[in-house]
Protein backbone atom coordinates (compact mmCIF):
# COMPACT_ATOMS: atom_id res chain seq x y z
CA UNK A 1 0.00 0.00 0.00
CA UNK A 2 1.24 3.75 -0.97
CA UNK A 3 1.93 5.50 2.23
CA UNK A 4 0.04 8.87 1.82
CA UNK A 5 2.54 10.45 4.05
CA UNK A 6 4.88 10.95 0.85
CA UNK A 7 1.93 11.38 -1.42
CA UNK A 8 1.44 14.71 0.54
CA UNK A 9 4.82 15.54 0.20
CA UNK A 10 5.15 14.53 -3.47
CA UNK A 11 1.64 16.82 -3.96
CA UNK A 12 3.88 20.20 -4.57
CA UNK A 13 5.70 18.43 -7.47
CA UNK A 14 2.98 15.95 -9.05
CA UNK A 15 0.18 18.36 -8.33
CA UNK A 16 1.38 21.72 -10.23
CA UNK A 17 2.67 21.84 -13.99
CA UNK A 18 0.56 18.70 -15.29
CA UNK A 19 -1.70 21.26 -17.45
CA UNK A 20 1.26 23.31 -18.49
CA UNK A 21 3.04 20.08 -20.04
CA UNK A 22 0.00 18.75 -21.51
CA UNK A 23 -1.11 21.79 -23.11
CA UNK A 24 2.83 22.39 -24.10
CA UNK A 25 2.90 18.64 -25.95
CA UNK A 26 -0.38 19.35 -27.97
CA UNK A 27 1.24 22.18 -29.39
CA UNK A 28 4.59 20.53 -29.94
CA UNK A 29 3.00 17.78 -31.32
CA UNK A 30 0.67 19.66 -33.76
CA UNK A 31 3.61 21.36 -35.15
CA UNK A 32 5.89 18.71 -35.02
CA UNK A 33 3.02 16.49 -36.78
CA UNK A 34 2.59 19.52 -39.66
CA UNK A 35 6.34 19.72 -40.84
CA UNK A 36 7.69 15.90 -40.24
CA UNK A 37 4.31 14.54 -42.31
CA UNK A 38 5.54 15.70 -45.27
CA UNK A 39 9.47 15.67 -44.27
CA UNK A 40 10.96 12.47 -43.93
CA UNK A 41 12.50 10.45 -41.10
CA UNK A 42 14.86 13.46 -39.96
CA UNK A 43 12.07 15.46 -39.45
CA UNK A 44 9.91 12.85 -37.91
CA UNK A 45 12.48 12.75 -35.49
CA UNK A 46 12.19 16.53 -34.66
CA UNK A 47 9.00 15.70 -33.73
CA UNK A 48 9.86 13.67 -30.93
CA UNK A 49 12.14 16.24 -29.87
CA UNK A 50 9.51 19.18 -29.72
CA UNK A 51 7.47 16.78 -27.63
CA UNK A 52 10.17 16.51 -25.19
CA UNK A 53 11.93 20.19 -25.15
CA UNK A 54 8.87 22.40 -25.34
CA UNK A 55 7.35 21.29 -21.76
CA UNK A 56 11.24 21.62 -20.61
CA UNK A 57 11.28 25.41 -21.78
CA UNK A 58 7.72 26.36 -20.58
CA UNK A 59 9.38 25.28 -16.79
CA UNK A 60 12.39 26.81 -17.07
CA UNK A 61 10.96 29.87 -18.10
CA UNK A 62 8.54 29.72 -14.65
CA UNK A 63 11.47 28.35 -12.93
CA UNK A 64 9.22 25.52 -12.01
CA UNK A 65 9.76 22.89 -9.18
CA UNK A 66 8.64 20.09 -11.75
CA UNK A 67 11.86 21.52 -14.17
CA UNK A 68 14.66 19.50 -12.47
CA UNK A 69 12.11 16.00 -12.10
CA UNK A 70 11.12 16.92 -15.68
CA UNK A 71 15.22 16.95 -16.76
CA UNK A 72 16.20 13.60 -14.84
CA UNK A 73 13.50 11.91 -16.43
CA UNK A 74 14.53 12.66 -20.05
CA UNK A 75 17.60 11.59 -19.16
CA UNK A 76 16.46 8.43 -17.96
CA UNK A 77 14.30 7.84 -20.55
CA UNK A 78 15.43 9.56 -23.75
CA UNK A 79 18.03 6.31 -24.67
CA UNK A 80 14.25 3.93 -24.63
CA UNK A 81 12.56 6.95 -26.71
CA UNK A 82 15.40 6.53 -29.55
CA UNK A 83 15.41 2.30 -29.44
CA UNK A 84 11.42 2.43 -29.62
CA UNK A 85 11.82 5.32 -32.30
CA UNK A 86 14.03 2.99 -34.46
CA UNK A 87 12.32 0.03 -34.27
CA UNK A 88 8.85 1.34 -35.21
CA UNK A 89 10.84 2.86 -38.16
CA UNK A 90 12.77 -0.32 -38.85
CA UNK A 91 15.86 1.60 -39.08
CA UNK A 92 18.92 1.42 -36.74
CA UNK A 93 20.58 5.41 -36.28
CA UNK A 94 23.58 5.03 -34.87
CA UNK A 95 23.61 9.15 -33.99
CA UNK A 96 19.90 10.11 -33.61
CA UNK A 97 18.67 13.84 -32.57
CA UNK A 98 16.33 11.76 -29.79
CA UNK A 99 19.85 11.09 -28.26
CA UNK A 100 20.94 14.71 -27.47
CA UNK A 101 17.68 15.38 -25.95
CA UNK A 102 18.94 15.34 -22.66
CA UNK A 103 21.73 17.41 -22.90
CA UNK A 104 19.09 20.34 -24.62
CA UNK A 105 16.62 20.05 -21.45
CA UNK A 106 19.64 20.10 -19.23
CA UNK A 107 20.69 23.01 -20.49
CA UNK A 108 17.47 24.98 -20.82
CA UNK A 109 18.86 25.40 -16.94
CA UNK A 110 20.85 28.50 -18.05
CA UNK A 111 17.67 30.43 -17.96
CA UNK A 112 16.85 30.56 -14.65
CA UNK A 113 21.09 30.31 -13.76
CA UNK A 114 21.20 33.42 -15.50
CA UNK A 115 18.09 35.14 -13.25
CA UNK A 116 19.64 34.26 -10.04
CA UNK A 117 23.42 34.96 -10.66
CA UNK A 118 23.24 37.68 -8.34
CA UNK A 119 22.06 35.33 -5.78
CA UNK A 120 24.92 32.63 -6.03
CA UNK A 121 27.20 31.89 -3.07
CA UNK A 122 30.68 32.99 -3.47
CA UNK A 123 32.60 29.73 -2.60
CA UNK A 124 30.35 27.51 -4.81
CA UNK A 125 31.19 30.08 -7.37
CA UNK A 126 35.15 29.87 -7.01
CA UNK A 127 35.23 26.20 -7.59
CA UNK A 128 33.36 26.41 -10.54
CA UNK A 129 35.24 29.20 -12.09
CA UNK A 130 37.93 26.78 -12.07
CA UNK A 131 36.07 24.07 -13.52
CA UNK A 132 34.91 26.20 -16.17
CA UNK A 133 38.55 27.49 -16.74
CA UNK A 134 40.06 23.69 -17.31
CA UNK A 135 36.92 23.07 -19.50
CA UNK A 136 37.80 26.19 -21.23
CA UNK A 137 41.75 25.29 -22.06
CA UNK A 138 41.01 21.19 -22.66
CA UNK A 139 38.21 23.12 -25.67
CA UNK A 140 40.79 25.14 -27.33
CA UNK A 141 42.91 22.41 -27.52
CA UNK A 142 40.00 20.23 -28.47
CA UNK A 143 38.91 22.65 -31.62
CA UNK A 144 42.34 22.50 -32.94
CA UNK A 145 42.75 18.64 -32.69
CA UNK A 146 39.60 17.22 -32.51
CA UNK A 147 37.14 19.54 -34.46
CA UNK A 148 33.29 19.10 -33.94
CA UNK A 149 33.69 16.41 -31.60
CA UNK A 150 34.77 18.62 -28.80
CA UNK A 151 31.88 20.83 -28.87
CA UNK A 152 30.21 17.56 -28.36
CA UNK A 153 32.36 16.46 -25.89
CA UNK A 154 32.03 19.72 -24.20
CA UNK A 155 28.48 19.46 -23.84
CA UNK A 156 28.80 16.16 -22.01
CA UNK A 157 30.88 17.65 -19.23
CA UNK A 158 29.40 20.89 -18.91
CA UNK A 159 25.70 20.72 -19.26
CA UNK A 160 25.66 18.11 -16.28
CA UNK A 161 27.84 20.35 -14.69
CA UNK A 162 24.64 22.79 -14.62
CA UNK A 163 23.11 20.94 -12.06
CA UNK A 164 25.04 22.65 -9.51
CA UNK A 165 24.90 26.32 -9.87
CA UNK A 166 20.72 25.55 -10.72
CA UNK A 167 20.26 23.84 -7.71
CA UNK A 168 22.70 26.27 -5.54
CA UNK A 169 20.90 29.27 -7.13
CA UNK A 170 17.52 27.75 -6.80
CA UNK A 171 17.51 28.08 -2.65
CA UNK A 172 15.68 24.98 -2.56
CA UNK A 173 14.00 24.79 1.09
CA UNK A 174 13.78 21.47 2.69
CA UNK A 175 10.48 20.48 1.59
CA UNK A 176 11.48 21.43 -2.15
CA UNK A 177 14.31 18.76 -2.00
CA UNK A 178 12.53 16.28 -0.52
CA UNK A 179 10.02 16.46 -3.19
CA UNK A 180 13.18 15.99 -5.37
CA UNK A 181 14.62 13.13 -3.75
CA UNK A 182 11.61 11.63 -3.78
CA UNK A 183 10.85 11.49 -7.39
CA UNK A 184 14.39 10.63 -7.70
CA UNK A 185 13.96 7.70 -5.60
CA UNK A 186 10.60 6.72 -7.49
CA UNK A 187 12.37 6.93 -10.63
CA UNK A 188 14.74 4.21 -9.62
CA UNK A 189 11.75 2.02 -8.74
CA UNK A 190 10.42 2.43 -11.98
CA UNK A 191 14.38 2.04 -13.80
CA UNK A 192 14.62 -1.40 -11.35
CA UNK A 193 10.77 -2.63 -12.44
CA UNK A 194 11.93 -2.12 -16.19
CA UNK A 195 14.98 -3.75 -16.36
CA UNK A 196 13.54 -6.98 -14.13
CA UNK A 197 11.00 -7.14 -17.66
CA UNK A 198 13.79 -6.64 -19.83
CA UNK A 199 15.78 -9.64 -17.67
CA UNK A 200 13.11 -11.92 -18.06
CA UNK A 201 11.33 -10.66 -21.17
CA UNK A 202 13.64 -8.48 -23.15
CA UNK A 203 11.04 -6.61 -25.51
CA UNK A 204 11.63 -6.43 -29.37
CA UNK A 205 12.52 -2.81 -29.18
CA UNK A 206 15.49 -3.46 -26.37
CA UNK A 207 16.54 -6.78 -28.51
CA UNK A 208 17.03 -4.72 -32.31
CA UNK A 209 18.96 -2.53 -30.22
CA UNK A 210 21.62 -5.39 -28.86
CA UNK A 211 21.18 -6.70 -32.38
CA UNK A 212 22.38 -3.21 -33.74
CA UNK A 213 24.60 -1.80 -31.57
CA UNK A 214 27.27 -4.11 -31.64
CA UNK A 215 27.61 -3.85 -27.72
CA UNK A 216 29.24 -7.63 -27.31
CA UNK A 217 29.65 -6.71 -23.44
CA UNK A 218 25.80 -6.62 -22.32
CA UNK A 219 25.34 -10.23 -23.34
CA UNK A 220 22.36 -11.72 -25.52
CA UNK A 221 19.02 -10.57 -26.41
CA UNK A 222 17.36 -13.34 -24.73
CA UNK A 223 15.67 -13.77 -21.30
CA UNK A 224 17.93 -14.26 -18.36
CA UNK A 225 21.46 -13.94 -20.78
CA UNK A 226 21.30 -9.69 -20.59
CA UNK A 227 23.18 -7.48 -18.63
CA UNK A 228 20.39 -5.54 -18.25
CA UNK A 229 20.53 -1.51 -19.18
CA UNK A 230 16.67 -0.89 -18.05
CA UNK A 231 15.34 2.33 -19.91
CA UNK A 232 19.79 4.04 -19.83
CA UNK A 233 22.22 3.30 -23.09
CA UNK A 234 24.18 0.80 -21.23
CA UNK A 235 24.25 -1.09 -17.89
CA UNK A 236 26.80 1.09 -16.09
CA UNK A 237 24.64 4.30 -15.86
CA UNK A 238 21.85 2.35 -15.09
CA UNK A 239 23.73 0.56 -12.02
CA UNK A 240 24.61 3.77 -10.84
CA UNK A 241 21.48 5.30 -10.50
CA UNK A 242 19.81 2.41 -8.87
CA UNK A 243 22.94 2.41 -6.84
CA UNK A 244 22.85 5.87 -5.71
CA UNK A 245 19.28 5.71 -5.06
CA UNK A 246 19.46 2.49 -3.10
CA UNK A 247 21.80 4.60 -0.90
CA UNK A 248 19.60 7.00 -0.37
CA UNK A 249 17.04 4.63 0.34
CA UNK A 250 18.80 3.20 3.12
CA UNK A 251 20.05 6.00 5.02
CA UNK A 252 17.11 7.87 5.59
CA UNK A 253 13.64 6.63 5.77
CA UNK A 254 12.04 9.51 4.22
CA UNK A 255 13.99 9.05 1.42
CA UNK A 256 12.63 5.68 0.50
CA UNK A 257 9.55 7.27 -0.92
CA UNK A 258 5.83 5.98 -1.21
CA UNK A 259 7.11 2.34 -1.59
CA UNK A 260 8.87 1.99 1.45
CA UNK A 261 11.04 -1.16 2.21
CA UNK A 262 9.61 -2.89 -1.00
CA UNK A 263 10.90 -0.20 -2.93
CA UNK A 264 14.60 -0.39 -1.54
CA UNK A 265 14.09 -4.36 -2.49
CA UNK A 266 12.96 -3.85 -6.39
CA UNK A 267 16.04 -1.08 -6.50
CA UNK A 268 18.24 -3.94 -4.95
CA UNK A 269 16.87 -6.17 -7.12
CA UNK A 270 17.41 -4.01 -10.59
CA UNK A 271 21.14 -3.25 -9.70
CA UNK A 272 21.75 -6.63 -9.26
CA UNK A 273 20.73 -7.75 -12.88
CA UNK A 274 23.03 -4.93 -14.15
CA UNK A 275 26.10 -6.95 -13.02
CA UNK A 276 27.95 -3.50 -12.14
CA UNK A 277 30.17 -3.79 -9.58
CA UNK A 278 31.49 -0.24 -9.73
CA UNK A 279 28.15 1.03 -8.86
CA UNK A 280 28.00 -0.67 -5.40
CA UNK A 281 31.39 0.42 -4.59
CA UNK A 282 29.94 3.85 -5.57
CA UNK A 283 26.51 2.91 -3.15
CA UNK A 284 29.36 1.14 -0.23
CA UNK A 285 31.54 4.53 -0.24
CA UNK A 286 28.80 6.79 0.00
CA UNK A 287 27.26 4.58 2.96
CA UNK A 288 29.75 4.16 4.93
CA UNK A 289 30.83 8.16 4.94
CA UNK A 290 27.66 9.38 5.67
CA UNK A 291 27.60 6.82 8.79
CA UNK A 292 30.87 7.78 9.71
CA UNK A 293 29.97 11.76 9.57
CA UNK A 294 26.59 11.53 10.84
CA UNK A 295 27.26 11.96 15.04
CA UNK A 296 23.31 11.91 15.73
CA UNK A 297 23.25 8.23 14.00
CA UNK A 298 22.81 5.11 16.31
CA UNK A 299 25.84 3.47 14.17
CA UNK A 300 25.30 -0.30 15.60
CA UNK A 301 21.47 0.24 14.18
CA UNK A 302 22.71 1.28 10.94
CA UNK A 303 25.14 -1.05 10.35
CA UNK A 304 22.76 -3.71 11.43
CA UNK A 305 20.20 -2.66 9.40
CA UNK A 306 23.09 -2.34 6.53
CA UNK A 307 24.16 -6.14 7.74
CA UNK A 308 20.59 -7.48 6.96
CA UNK A 309 20.38 -5.55 3.70
CA UNK A 310 23.65 -7.31 2.84
CA UNK A 311 22.44 -10.54 4.15
CA UNK A 312 19.38 -10.24 1.58
CA UNK A 313 21.15 -9.19 -1.02
CA UNK A 314 23.24 -12.52 -0.79
CA UNK A 315 20.37 -14.44 -1.07
CA UNK A 316 18.93 -13.08 -4.40
CA UNK A 317 22.71 -13.61 -5.54
CA UNK A 318 21.76 -17.18 -4.70
CA UNK A 319 18.71 -17.44 -6.49
CA UNK A 320 18.71 -14.86 -9.75
CA UNK A 321 20.15 -16.14 -12.72
CA UNK A 322 23.56 -14.64 -12.92
CA UNK A 323 24.22 -13.93 -10.07
CA UNK A 324 26.91 -16.38 -9.55
CA UNK A 325 28.83 -14.55 -12.25
CA UNK A 326 28.09 -11.04 -9.60
CA UNK A 327 29.68 -12.64 -7.09
CA UNK A 328 32.41 -14.34 -8.80
CA UNK A 329 33.13 -10.87 -10.10
CA UNK A 330 32.97 -9.34 -6.21
CA UNK A 331 35.00 -12.52 -5.32
CA UNK A 332 38.20 -11.44 -7.37
CA UNK A 333 38.73 -8.46 -5.35
CA UNK A 334 40.56 -10.39 -2.97
CA UNK A 335 42.86 -12.31 -6.51
CA UNK A 336 43.65 -8.71 -8.21
CA UNK A 337 46.10 -10.65 -9.82
CA UNK A 338 43.23 -12.77 -11.87
CA UNK A 339 40.87 -9.54 -12.27
CA UNK A 340 40.70 -8.97 -16.08
CA UNK A 341 39.17 -5.09 -15.72
CA UNK A 342 41.98 -4.56 -13.09
CA UNK A 343 44.45 -5.86 -14.71
CA UNK A 344 43.44 -3.74 -18.02
CA UNK A 345 43.37 -0.74 -15.71
CA UNK A 346 47.19 -1.74 -14.59
CA UNK A 347 48.05 -1.97 -18.04
CA UNK A 348 46.50 1.27 -18.76
CA UNK A 349 47.94 3.21 -15.81
CA UNK A 350 51.36 2.32 -16.73
CA UNK A 351 50.26 3.39 -20.59
CA UNK A 352 49.49 7.07 -19.32
CA UNK A 353 52.60 8.36 -17.77
CA UNK A 354 54.34 7.89 -21.34
CA UNK A 355 51.21 8.85 -23.21
CA UNK A 356 50.78 12.02 -20.91
CA UNK A 357 54.27 13.23 -21.68
CA UNK A 358 53.88 13.02 -25.02
CA UNK A 359 50.76 14.94 -24.85
CA UNK A 360 51.39 16.94 -22.15
CA UNK A 361 49.09 19.88 -23.17
CA UNK A 362 46.46 16.80 -23.38
CA UNK A 363 44.25 15.60 -26.07
CA UNK A 364 41.67 18.53 -25.39
CA UNK A 365 37.91 17.61 -25.35
CA UNK A 366 36.66 15.30 -28.10
CA UNK A 367 39.69 13.21 -27.52
CA UNK A 368 38.45 10.34 -25.42
CA UNK A 369 35.39 8.50 -25.30
CA UNK A 370 31.79 8.95 -27.21
CA UNK A 371 32.36 11.72 -28.79
CA UNK A 372 35.49 9.92 -30.73
CA UNK A 373 32.59 8.99 -32.82
CA UNK A 374 32.37 12.29 -34.43
CA UNK A 375 35.61 11.91 -36.17
CA UNK A 376 35.48 8.50 -36.87
CA UNK A 377 32.70 7.60 -38.99
CA UNK A 378 30.03 7.05 -36.25
CA UNK A 379 32.86 4.14 -35.04
CA UNK A 380 34.66 4.69 -31.53
CA UNK A 381 38.65 5.68 -31.53
CA UNK A 382 40.64 2.75 -31.57
CA UNK A 383 43.21 4.22 -29.53
CA UNK A 384 41.11 6.46 -26.82
CA UNK A 385 37.03 5.69 -27.64
CA UNK A 386 37.14 3.13 -24.82
CA UNK A 387 39.29 4.37 -22.06
CA UNK A 388 38.43 2.74 -18.27
CA UNK A 389 40.17 5.02 -16.13
CA UNK A 390 38.33 8.36 -15.16
CA UNK A 391 41.73 9.60 -13.90
CA UNK A 392 43.88 8.77 -16.79
CA UNK A 393 40.52 9.97 -18.91
CA UNK A 394 40.72 13.39 -17.05
CA UNK A 395 44.69 13.63 -17.49
CA UNK A 396 44.58 13.11 -21.03
CA UNK A 397 41.70 15.17 -21.43
CA UNK A 398 43.14 18.00 -19.54
CA UNK A 399 46.75 17.78 -19.82
CA UNK A 400 49.08 18.76 -17.03
CA UNK A 401 47.37 22.14 -16.89
CA UNK A 402 44.06 21.84 -17.25
CA UNK A 403 44.08 18.52 -14.84
CA UNK A 404 45.42 20.79 -11.87
CA UNK A 405 42.84 23.05 -12.63
CA UNK A 406 39.69 20.30 -12.74
CA UNK A 407 41.13 18.89 -9.66
CA UNK A 408 41.61 22.39 -7.35
CA UNK A 409 37.99 23.22 -8.47
CA UNK A 410 36.62 19.80 -7.01
CA UNK A 411 38.70 20.13 -4.38
CA UNK A 412 37.35 23.83 -3.57
CA UNK A 413 33.84 22.44 -3.99
CA UNK A 414 34.02 19.81 -1.44
CA UNK A 415 35.35 22.02 1.06
CA UNK A 416 32.60 24.82 0.29
CA UNK A 417 30.39 21.89 0.86
CA UNK A 418 31.90 20.47 3.62
CA UNK A 419 31.78 23.92 5.53
CA UNK A 420 27.86 23.97 5.12
CA UNK A 421 25.98 24.33 8.56
CA UNK A 422 22.51 22.92 8.25
CA UNK A 423 19.54 24.66 10.51
CA UNK A 424 18.04 21.40 11.42
CA UNK A 425 18.61 17.65 11.12
CA UNK A 426 17.03 17.06 7.51
CA UNK A 427 19.40 19.90 6.20
CA UNK A 428 22.85 18.16 7.55
CA UNK A 429 21.36 14.93 6.26
CA UNK A 430 21.30 16.34 2.55
CA UNK A 431 24.54 17.75 3.38
CA UNK A 432 26.09 14.58 4.44
CA UNK A 433 25.11 12.78 1.77
CA UNK A 434 26.58 15.31 -1.02
CA UNK A 435 29.67 15.19 1.13
CA UNK A 436 29.38 11.08 0.71
CA UNK A 437 28.42 11.06 -2.89
CA UNK A 438 31.41 13.53 -3.51
CA UNK A 439 34.10 11.46 -2.04
CA UNK A 440 32.33 8.51 -3.33
CA UNK A 441 32.69 10.38 -6.81
CA UNK A 442 36.27 10.11 -6.12
CA UNK A 443 37.03 6.74 -5.74
CA UNK A 444 35.03 5.85 -8.87
CA UNK A 445 37.63 7.72 -10.72
CA UNK A 446 39.44 4.08 -10.71
CA UNK A 447 36.09 3.03 -13.06
CA UNK A 448 35.30 5.68 -14.92
CA UNK A 449 34.65 9.25 -15.52
CA UNK A 450 32.47 10.59 -12.64
CA UNK A 451 31.45 14.20 -13.63
CA UNK A 452 30.26 13.67 -17.38
CA UNK A 453 27.28 12.71 -18.75
CA UNK A 454 24.24 11.10 -16.55
CA UNK A 455 26.88 9.65 -14.12
CA UNK A 456 27.89 13.41 -13.63
CA UNK A 457 23.92 14.49 -13.83
CA UNK A 458 23.29 12.52 -10.93
CA UNK A 459 26.64 13.04 -8.93
CA UNK A 460 26.00 17.02 -9.08
CA UNK A 461 22.56 16.88 -8.01
CA UNK A 462 23.34 14.32 -4.79
CA UNK A 463 26.06 17.33 -4.19
CA UNK A 464 24.09 20.49 -4.73
CA UNK A 465 21.38 19.19 -2.54
CA UNK A 466 23.77 19.62 0.51
CA UNK A 467 23.88 23.59 -0.07
CA UNK A 468 21.56 24.92 2.43
CA UNK A 469 18.57 26.70 1.02
CA UNK A 470 17.15 28.09 3.86
CA UNK A 471 16.53 30.91 2.80
CA UNK A 472 13.02 32.33 1.53
CA UNK A 473 12.79 32.60 -2.14
CA UNK A 474 10.11 32.84 -4.67
CA UNK A 475 9.77 30.16 -7.57
CA UNK A 476 6.77 29.70 -9.74
CA UNK A 477 4.57 26.47 -9.54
Amino acid sequence: MLKTGYLKISGKLYGHGIGKIILSWLLAGYLGYAIGLKSGDSMMQLVVVMLVVFPALLLAWHNSLWFLPYNLFVWVTAPEMRRIYDWLTDSYHSMSMISVLPLVVSLLMVIPIVRALGNFPGQAGKGLLWLLGAMGYALLIGLARNGSASLFDLANTLVPLLWLPYIVAYRPTVQDRDAWMISFVHLAIFIACYGLIQFVAVPPWDAFWMDYSGMTSIGKPNPFEIRVFSTLNSPGPAGSYLSLALAAMLLVKKWRGAFGWFGVMLVAMGAIVTLVRSGWVLAAVALIVFIAISKEMNRLKSFSILAGFVLFVYACLLVVPQGQELMNRFATFGDMENDHSFNERMDLTNQLLPMLLSNPQGLGLGGIGTATRLQNGGELSQETGVFDSGIGSIMMTYGLIGTVAFCYGLWSLFKSLCSQQGLSLRERSYTRFGIAVMTASFTNLFFSNSYNSILGVLIWFCVAMGWNGSEPSTKGD
